[in-house]
């Protein structure tokens, strides 16, 4: 045979599927032919480079799944981790928003009057409010009510206003009848009937311990409570 037939042959030689009979010629051929044997031996030089190519390519590939494994794990947990602390964020406001704060005394922040059924009336112009403080305390015979207005964030987002700019009134006590009632919010606490109060306090403090101070110590504290109505 042939150069031509016998490099036809060659790569179903290498690959061991060509008759017995073609395999013998190929055989023969090469060990006369360095011509074809160099061919035959390139063939199997690129077959080994393809192999290694293939590795290689093999190798990058896993590595580059690895890699993109990683960064997917890693982008998981950084959502994650934003997430928790968004999470931690929202529990910490929550909480937050609902701590009730003393509202400092401001001049004029607070009208007090009497009516004429004997109601006295508590009137707020503080903006919104949360809640109140209120305590009734007798000092030299005299039945004085100490009050104080609270804030918290959620009070403070969405302060009123006049159309003049001046605030409006945004809180209403009413003392009358053993109670003192809250007319915006609905809320009552019992009290000393409007005619045993003589005075009425505005004092920003911790109304829970004052309940508990004796007589020293609790005008020591409230030395400096503003008088908002004294009876006449």
């Amino acid at each position: 045979m042939n150069c031509k037939i016998i490099q036809d042959l060659l790569p179903l030689y290498r690959d061991e599927v060509c008759s017995q009979e073609s395999r013998q010629a190929v055989d023969e051929h090469i060990q006369s032919c360095p011509h074809c044997a160099e061919v035959l031996r390139e063939m199997g030089r690129e077959e080994n480079l393809d192999r290694e190519t293939a590795d290689v390519d093999r190798e990058k590939a896993q590595v580059i799944a690895g890699v993109k494994r990683r960064f997917s794990r890693r982008k998981r947990l950084s959502v994650l981790a934003t997430a928790a602390a968004m999470l931690a964020m929202f529990l910490v406001f929550t909480a937050a928003a609902d701590v009730e704060r003393p509202v400092p005394y401001q001049e004029g922040m607070v009208d007090v009057s009497l009516a004429s059924d004997g109601v006295i009336d508590i009137y707020y112009y503080g903006g919104n409010y949360a809640s109140f403080r209120v305590l009734d305390r007798e000092i030299d015979g005299r039945t004085a009510v100490y009050l104080c207005y609270t804030q918290n964030i959620k009070s403070n987002l969405t302060p009123l206003f006049s159309h003049a700019g001046r605030p409006e009134s945004s809180g209403h006590l009413s003392i009358g009848n053993g109670l003192l009632l809250d007319t915006v919010k609905g809320a009552a606490v019992q009290i000393p009937s409007q005619d045993q109060i003589q005075e009425v306090y505005y004092l920003a403090g911790d109304y829970a311990a004052l309940e508990d101070m004796g007589e020293a110590e609790f005008s020591a504290v409230t030395d400096g409570a503003v008088l908002l109505w004294q009876r006449s």
